[in-house]
């Protein structure tokens, strides 16, 4: 893969001036989708994981932000990702569920622009060891 960067966005993405407090540094190709949840971007090192919607996931919305991040992580083929959680307020313990399997399945994950809220989700779980957290807002 080259290191110009991919970007997909999907019809849920906010309208421009409406992005999370932290933007990506990438040079991006748009490409729309009906089913494309979550903006991601690859600068040739790490994926770059934005979320297109600020309410909280549903169980459905999490399965298809898996299959949507598998898919882009098989096509990549990179194991580092970044996750910007600017805006999100709350974390439903599926949204919990597959950060823990990216960890697990040997994927370097990194979350930023945490919420005080979501920041207190990860010290009662005690998860926070697992994942470089940075940013918190």
């Amino acid at each position: 893969m080259s290191n110009e960067s991919e970007r997909i966005a999907g019809n849920n993405a906010p309208p421009q001036g409406e992005l999370p407090a932290q933007t990506f540094s990438a040079t991006v190709s748009a490409s729309n989708s009906s089913d494309d949840l979550l903006s991601l971007a690859h600068d040739g090192s790490r994926v770059q994981v934005g979320f297109n919607s600020n309410t909280m996931p549903d169980e459905t919305r999490v399965a298809r932000y898996r299959k949507q991040l598998h898919d882009y992580l098989q096509k990549t083929n990179c194991k580092a990702l970044t996750f910007d959680l600017a805006g999100l307020m709350i974390l439903p313990s599926r949204m919990l569920g597959l950060l823990i399997s990216l960890k697990t399945d040997g994927n370097d994950v990194e979350l930023v622009n945490m919420s005080k809220n979501v920041q207190d989700i990860f010290r009662v779980t005690k998860i926070s060891p697992m994942f470089t957290i940075s940013g918190a807002t």
